[in-house]
């Protein structure tokens, strides 16, 4: 079992904001996930009328992304999903 987290950028207003990190894991046999691929599965996309699309995550706003390892490593996937579609 790997064990990752994803690291959400929350804005509250203009000037608050603040971070959470929302882990997810996948088997060394099963198929990998790649960070963007969990950031679709846990966010929403809505488009406000006159103002442009906005993500949320449990309806707060998402400013940004990334994702970890358990060592604070940065980690996309794309390399792990490669490797195991070429075996």
């Amino acid at each position: 079992m790997k064990l990752y987290f994803i690291v959400l950028l929350i804005v509250q207003t203009s000037t608050e904001y603040y971070f959470i990190k929302v882990p997810f894991s996948y088997c060394s046999l099963c198929k990998p996930i790649t960070c963007d691929e969990q950031f679709d599965k846990i966010t929403t996309s809505k488009f406000i009328e006159d103002v442009g699309y906005f993500v949320f995550y449990k309806s707060k706003v998402v400013g940004g992304h990334h994702c970890i390892n358990i060592f604070g490593t940065f980690y996309l996937g794309y390399e792990e999903k490669t490797d195991w579609l070429l075996r």
